[in-house]
């Protein structure tokens, strides 16, 4: 198991990873300052360069995902809230 923390970008800025993968309630809290049921919206999270088997896809309340060097996750709003 690898100890070494994993660097990814969440909308342009770096995020060090110590577990391996990174949930849709992580990524929001970091791009936004707070957990998605405190917002009065719900952002959109897209990731990119994931892993072979899944390099890129869109998260919900509740999903992780396996994070690699480099990985690109970008959280918005993506309407009226």
């Amino acid at each position: 198991m690898n100890s070494e923390p994993i660097e990814v970008l969440v909308n342009t800025e770096p995020l060090k990873v110590q577990n391996g993968h990174l949930s849709y309630s992580e990524i929001v809290l970091f791009a936004f300052g707070k957990l998605p049921e405190k917002l009065k919206f719900k952002p959109t999270v897209t990731f990119y360069r994931g892993l072979p088997e899944n390099p890129e896809g869109i998260l919900k309340l509740g999903d992780k995902v396996p994070v690699k060097l480099d990985m690109l996750f970008c959280a918005s709003i993506t309407g009226e809230g």
